[in-house]
């Protein structure tokens, strides 16, 4: 059996742990030593009795690696980069990767995995290394006290509110921009108002509901609920410059009747501006007609601290004609007045005024007095109109679902789709007198009777875009009148000539009647 020896020759021998060897082929090839107290060696291979090189590093060495020129190192907590290792010219670089376990050099790249779990595959590029202090101001520097460190503080709690006041200023000049162009907040805010003829009506309908004013308000006698829906219709992530303006706002209704301002509210939304359901109360007394103003304002600030100017960023006007306010018949059953209501401060300055006064003066309560002049107003019905009044969505959209469904009992009713019955309803201190016309030789009508000429005239136009679906089918060639027609208003025109000249009121009042009942009765109008 034939044993080789192996010879073994002591190239080092070192006080610290050896913690890596690496042979490199430079200069007819060296051996690279590295030490845990971080110190390297290169040993020649060509002469190992020749002086090792010796270089002490800026830290401990776990592993080492030489790279082109330099070498890379690691301490298992920081990682290193050492160039002109073995001159006078030596310098370090630190890279950014922190808690360094392993890693490998290929090419021009570096694998590196850390005690936290991370891999990391870079570039060795300046982008990689921390830069010196040269090249920057060190925080300990900079903040070599307390008063720096509070005034740094101070100045970024300045900008936040300076960037929160430039955005503010951003909404507010969107605010402007969008009150000059109405039309973007048209297709956006839709708004409906129904009228209801009591708080219990509007219970009924189970919807959330804001109340502009105490509840005790709603429940006294004589009052309307007047419902304003306001509804958004864009969806919220497409349009985001919207949803900043459309918060805190003030959203200001004035109701007027005959031009004057009968009552005004404001409500303040502080959020972002929702679907929300605005319940008025609204003195019934003597109303007839109700134009509602509906303004949303948006704060501006002024050039002062304590100054404020508002702007609107959109409104509409809706007119509630002499239909909306058709008092409902149905008995409220369920309740029952233990107490009288008490009189108002109104009726007790009456009352007193005339104990008073009642020798001198002939008191008369307007309130109560009825014309006795009675107008009449007609159209002429479609030959479906008795299929166009069971359109129970068109009451809806008008009327509460109380009031609606029993207006459209009383005017589906065989006996006065036939002409055989009339209706009538109460609006403010008038009566209004509906029937159809159904003579059997003309084409059949519809008569509209009241003492007041504009209760009369709203219901009329009601029934007629009713009855005609709000003109939407009505085309050029589908309508005809009689040829009879003509001579009829020419027979009138006469007529008034005559009246201007020497006719009585009651003349005119003949002419007025044969004009509704010949020629609007005539025509769809």
């Amino acid at each position: 059996m034939q044993v080789n020896e192996i010879l073994l020759q002591n190239l080092f021998s070192a006080p610290t742990r050896i913690s890596d060897v690496k042979v490199t082929e430079e200069n007819h090839g060296h051996i690279l030593l590295s030490l845990e107290s971080g110190t390297i060696l290169r040993l020649s291979l060509d002469d190992f009795n020749k002086s090792s090189d010796i270089v002490h590093l800026n830290t401990a060495i776990s592993k080492c690696v030489p790279y082109n020129e330099s070498i890379i190192y690691t301490d298992g907590i920081t990682m290193w980069k050492s160039n002109n290792t073995f001159t006078k010219d030596i310098n370090f670089q630190q890279f950014h990767i922190k808690q360094v376990k392993d890693f490998i050099c290929f090419g021009d790249q570096i694998l590196c995995t850390t005690f936290t779990n991370l891999i990391y595959l870079f570039t060795v590029d300046n982008d990689i290394f921390i830069k010196p202090s040269s090249e920057y101001c060190e925080a300990k520097k900079v903040l070599n006290d307390t008063g720096c460190v509070y005034k740094i503080l101070e100045e970024v709690e300045r900008n936040y509110k300076l960037e929160e006041k430039i955005k503010e200023e951003c909404d507010f000049i969107t605010s402007l921009s969008i009150s000059n162009r109405p039309d973007i907040l048209d297709s956006v805010i839709i708004y409906s108002i129904i009228l209801y003829n009591s708080y219990e009506d509007v219970l009924k309908e189970s919807i959330d509901l804001t109340l502009t004013e105490n509840v005790e308000n709603f429940l006294t006698t004589n009052i309307f609920c007047l419902l304003i829906k306001i509804t958004l219709t864009f969806e919220k992530h497409k349009i985001n410059a919207l949803i900043q303006v459309l918060r805190d706002l003030q959203i200001h209704i004035t109701l007027l009747s005959s031009n004057k301002v009968i009552k005004t509210t404001s409500v303040r939304v502080v959020e972002e501006l929702k679907n929300i359901n605005l319940l008025i109360p609204l003195h019934s007394k003597n109303v007839k007609s109700v134009t509602v103003d509906i303004k949303i304002l948006k704060r501006i600030p002024g050039m002062q601290n304590n100054e404020e100017m508002w702007t609107i960023i959109h409104k509409k006007e809706i007119i509630l004609n002499a239909e909306h306010f058709i008092k409902s018949d149905i008995l409220k059953k369920n309740i029952t007045q233990l107490k009288e209501t008490e009189n108002s401060i109104e009726g007790i300055v009456n009352q007193i005024a005339y104990n008073f006064n009642k020798h001198l003066f002939n008191f008369t309560n307007i309130d109560n007095k009825t014309q006795s002049d009675e107008f009449s107003f007609y159209f002429k019905l479609p030959i479906n109109f008795k299929e166009a009044f069971k359109n129970e969505s068109y009451y809806k959209n008008i009327f509460s679902t109380e009031k609606a469904l029993n207006i459209l009992k009383e005017n589906t009713s065989d006996d006065f789709l036939k002409g055989k019955n009339y209706k009538i309803f109460e609006i403010g201190n008038s009566k209004v007198k509906v029937e159809i016309i159904n003579d059997k030789f003309t084409n059949n009508s519809l008569r509209v009777s009241c003492d007041d000429m504009k209760i009369g005239f709203d219901v009329r136009n009601f029934y007629c875009n009713l009855a005609y679906e709000n003109f939407t089918k009505c085309e050029p060639g589908k309508e005809f009148v009689r040829y009879t027609l003509y001579a009829k208003i020419e027979n009138i025109q006469k007529g008034i000539r005559r009246c201007i000249s020497d006719g009585t009121e009651d003349d005119l009042k003949s002419l007025l009647e044969q004009l509704q009942s010949h020629v609007y009765a005539a025509m769809p109008l």
